[in-house]
């Protein structure tokens, strides 16, 4: 399966020279918030549910494209213009080891806000 991630520069570095990155939860902002951290243990606990085991060094998991706008094409993010030099970098990775996501879904889990699986307003009442 191929999937994309944009990182920071420093992380392509650090492939380039180690060969290997695991996710530092100490450089996450958004994992000193309450919720986020909640929400992460969420998904890893949906991991392990689904045996997708990680390497014993993983605190956190590595977020990455598989689709954009409804299509399997890697994702240009050229127009947001961050504070750090970011690259995006292509992962061939065995499908058995990914955890696909609903991007918009996965905010309800973040903001802790009930999904509902309804498809209209009479499913809805």
């Amino acid at each position: 399966m191929i999937i994309w991630t944009i990182q920071p520069y420093s992380v392509y570095q650090q492939l380039e020279s180690k060969g290997q990155f695991y996710c530092d939860p100490e450089k996450s902002e958004n994992l000193k918030e309450n919720n986020f951290q909640v929400a992460y243990n969420w998904i890893i606990k949906q991991m392990k549910r689904r045996k997708i085991l990680p390497h014993k060094d993983v605190k956190v998991p590595l977020w990455a494209w598989y689709r954009r706008d409804y299509k399997h094409v890697r994702p240009d993010f050229r127009w947001i213009r961050d504070s750090e030099i970011e690259v995006c970098m292509e992962i061939n990775i065995p499908e058995e080891k990914v955890l696909l996501s609903d991007f918009e879904a996965w905010h309800f889990v973040l903001n802790d806000w009930y999904y509902s699986p309804a498809t209209n307003e009479q499913e809805w009442e």
